[in-house]
C-alpha cells in the first residue's frame, strides 16, 4: 500500500466514523443507483457525473415499447385512401397536376390499384416501425431505486454484489446542472418521477393513426390534415410505466419534463456529488481501495453491505458506522 493510498483510506475511515449511514438517509428522501465496477463508471464517479441513457439500451424489451394495433392502423388509413382516392384524383385535376390523368388510369386498373395499395401498406408499416424506434432512441433517462439493500438489484445491476451503490437525495438530483455529451449547458427541464408498475401497456393506436396520417404520409383521402403530435403527457406516461414483474426494482426516473417523440434529447449528463457510496458484499478489495481513494478526495463517506450473519433471513445488513470488514 502506498502512503497516498494509506492516507486517503485513513481519511475515508475518519469521515465514515463521523457519519452514521442511518443518519445520512434519515430524511427518507434518498435514491440509489447500482453500478458495476468498470472504467467508465469509475471515471463518472471521479468526475461527479451521472449519464443519461437511451431507452433502447435497457434490459426490458417492453420498456417504453409503444403499443399500436397494426391491423387497426392499416385498416383505418388504407380504408381512407381507398374511399377517398376518387376525390383526391379530382382535386389533382382541378389543381392542374400533370399526373392526375395518369393516376386516374392507374386507379381504374385492378392490378395497378393493388400495387398502389400494397405500396401504401408497406409505407404504413415503415411509419409504425419509425415511431417505435423514435421513442427508443430520442428520450434520455437516468434510473434510480428506492432501496439500497435489494438482493436482486445487487445481483442484476451491481455485477452480482461485486459493484457498488451511489446514494443521492432527490432534491440534489432535481436541481443538478444538466449538460450535453459535448459538455454544453442544457436548459431543458427534467422531472424526477416514480415508476408505476402496471398490467397493460398504454394504447397509442389512435394517436399513431393521427400522427402517420398528418406527418408521415401524403393525405390521399377525404380527411383534412392538421398539425398532429404524439401528446407529450402520454409519452411521459409510457416512459414511467413498466410491467409488474419489475416491481422489485422500486424505480424512479429522471426524464425530460416535455418529451417530443420526433426530437432527440440533448441531455447527456448531470453533475452531482453522491452523499455516500456503498460497497457490495463481494466487492474486490482492489476495487474498494480504488473507490475509497476517489471518495476520500471528494469527502464522500463509504460504507459496506454484508450478508446477514446474525439472522437466518435472506437479507443484507449495512455497516452503519462505516466498517468495511465483517465482524
Amino acid at each position: 500500500m502506498t502512503l497516498k493510498t494509506y492516507l486517503t483510506s485513513w481519511k475515508a475511515g475518519t469521515n465514515m466514523k463521523k457519519n452514521k449511514f442511518s443518519k445520512i438517509i434519515s430524511s427518507n428522501e434518498c435514491l440509489y443507483r447500482y453500478r458495476s465496477v468498470n472504467e467508465e463508471n469509475i471515471k463518472a464517479l471521479s468526475s461527479g457525473r451521472l449519464y443519461f441513457s437511451k431507452v433502447g439500451n435497457f434490459n426490458d424489451p417492453y420498456d417504453s415499447l409503444l403499443f399500436i394495433n397494426t391491423k387497426t392502423v392499416v385498416d383505418e388509413i388504407l380504408g381512407n385512401i381507398y374511399i377517398g382516392m376518387a376525390d383526391y384524383i379530382k382535386k389533382m385535376r382541378i389543381q392542374g397536376h400533370e399526373s392526375a390523368q395518369l393516376m386516374e388510369v392507374l386507379w381504374s386498373n385492378k392490378k395497378s390499384q393493388d400495387t398502389i395499395m400494397r405500396r401504401h401498406f408497406e409505407l404504413i408499416c415503415d411509419c409504425l416501425d419509425g415511431i417505435r424506434k423514435m421513442i427508443k432512441h430520442n428520450p434520455r433517462i437516468i434510473c434510480f431505486s428506492e432501496n439500497y439493500d435489494s438482493l436482486l438489484m445487487w445481483s442484476h445491476y451491481a455485477d452480482n454484489h461485486k459493484g457498488y451503490v451511489l446514494v443521492y437525495d432527490k432534491e440534489s438530483i432535481e436541481s443538478a446542472s444538466k449538460f450535453s455529451y459535448d459538455g454544453d449547458v442544457v436548459k431543458q427541464k427534467t422531472k424526477l418521477e416514480k415508476v408505476n408498475y402496471v398490467t397493460k401497456q398504454v394504447d397509442m393506436t389512435e394517436e399513431a393513426i393521427d400522427y402517420i396520417r398528418n406527418n408521415m404520409l401524403e393525405n390521399m383521402g377525404d380527411i383534412e390534415t392538421h398539425d398532429a403530435t404524439m401528446p407529450p403527457y402520454k409519452i411521459r406516461q409510457i416512459l414511467t410505466e413498466k410491467a409488474k414483474a419489475w416491481e422489485y426494482e422500486e424505480e424512479w426516473r429522471l426524464i425530460p419534463r416535455i418529451t417530443k417523440l420526433d426530437e432527440e434529447s440533448r441531455l447527456g449528463y448531470i453533475e452531482i456529488r453522491p452523499k455516500a457510496v456503498i460497497f457490495g458484499s463481494q466487492t474486490k478489495e482492489e476495487d474498494v481501495e480504488q473507490i475509497k481513494e476517489i471518495c476520500a478526495e471528494k469527502n464522500i463517506p463509504v460504507y459496506r453491505i454484508f450478508l446477514s450473519e446474525t439472522s437466518p433471513d435472506f437479507c443484507l445488513k449495512i455497516g452503519d458506522d462505516g466498517e468495511l470488514q465483517s465482524v
